[in-house]
């Protein structure tokens, strides 16, 4: 089993309003990735990543939505 956690950030259970799905939401702060330089480069590619893999084992990669604080 490998597990890979590339830029950490809140993650909190959310629900779909009319499926009742659980998702996990992972919140990363805006002024976080700010602080660091090459954090957005960091990031950008666990979102690629992540929009790549496709495998049972693996939290399964939904969207990204970003509002001016957090992403």
């Amino acid at each position: 089993f490998l597990l890979i956690i590339f830029f950490s950030g809140k993650v909190k259970l959310g629900f779909h309003k009319e499926t009742a799905l659980k998702v996990a939401v992972k919140i990363v702060s805006k002024e976080a990735i700010s602080q660091k330089p090459n954090m957005r480069r960091k990031l950008d590619r666990e979102i690629a990543i992540m929009k790549l893999i496709d495998h049972p084992c693996v939290l399964r990669f939904l969207d990204v939505y970003e509002t001016s604080r957090h992403l």
